[in-house]
């Protein structure tokens, strides 16, 4: 929802005609801003589209099914599209507990759902989850309770199955080396060499939105606790937007 509002905003600053689709979730937040910006200039070029019209250039975002449904959608158009993100945590050892309880809320704010939100974390061989787990985890009356019941389930079919994890009462912490699917879980990658994880963050790169940690060299990086809180100019993924809207031909060419 915010990184859409901040794309709209690019669109009409760079002089061009914005046709804004939101998805059913971000409607509330989209109504709100638009009508703002209709109470600054009621002929701001922007509105909902209805799919009456063809647009020259198109920036969207969904998951890596919709991705490919727009890229067939529209093929020949420049576009920005992206698909599913998540993001993840680089830790060596020697965080405080304010830090870590800084990435708790990189984990859980907004209960886990957006892109920003870390779900995999990079630990040394040796190093303590117990202590992980009790540093990051929320108040349990902070947490929503369809997460909780996501927890639940999880935590179920993972004692079901006879896994072993790490239980922080409201989520779980499972080993291993790729993203979860499961919202309540969170993964974790245990490195011995740093450069594993930079390894792994190239080969992954596009499915990485941004690197979480204490001195991490990415042009992605941010420190504990702003994973949420992003600058105008970080724009998603890297991509300047501003650039690709400044290469349109100019409104009106056409």
């Amino acid at each position: 929802g915010s990184e859409m509002c901040i794309r709209d905003r690019c669109v009409l600053a760079a002089g061009h005609r914005c046709l804004v689709k939101p998805s059913a979730k971000d409607t509330v937040l989209m109504e709100y801003v638009i009508g703002l910006l209709r109470g600054i200039d009621p002929q701001v070029p922007v509105e909902f589209y209805d799919g009456s019209t063809s647009p020259d250039a198109v920036i969207a975002t969904g998951s890596d099914n919709t991705g490919r449904y727009f890229h067939a959608l529209f093929d020949g158009i420049p576009s920005i599209i992206r698909g599913s993100r998540s993001s993840v945590a680089l830790l060596t050892g020697e965080e405080t507990d304010g830090e870590l309880h800084a990435l708790g809320r990189d984990i859980f704010r907004y209960s886990g759902l957006g892109c920003r939100n870390v779900s995999l974390v990079f630990i040394p061989l040796d190093y303590d989850l117990a202590r992980f787990v009790r540093a990051v985890a929320p108040p349990e009356e902070a947490v929503n309770p369809k997460y909780r019941n996501n927890y639940r389930s999880l935590r179920a079919r993972l004692r079901a199955a006879g896994e072993d994890f790490y239980d922080g009462g409201t989520f779980v912490v499972t080993v291993g080396d790729r993203f979860p699917v499961s919202l309540s879980n969170i993964v974790a990658f245990r490195y011995d060499r740093a450069e594993e994880v930079y390894g792994w963050l190239e080969a992954n790169d596009g499915a990485v939105k941004c690197v979480v940690g204490r001195d991490v060299v990415h042009p992605r990086a941010v420190g504990f606790g702003a994973a949420q809180m992003p600058w105008p100019w970080d724009y998603p993924d890297g991509t300047d937007v501003m650039a690709f809207l400044r290469a349109l031909p100019e409104p009106g060419s056409r």
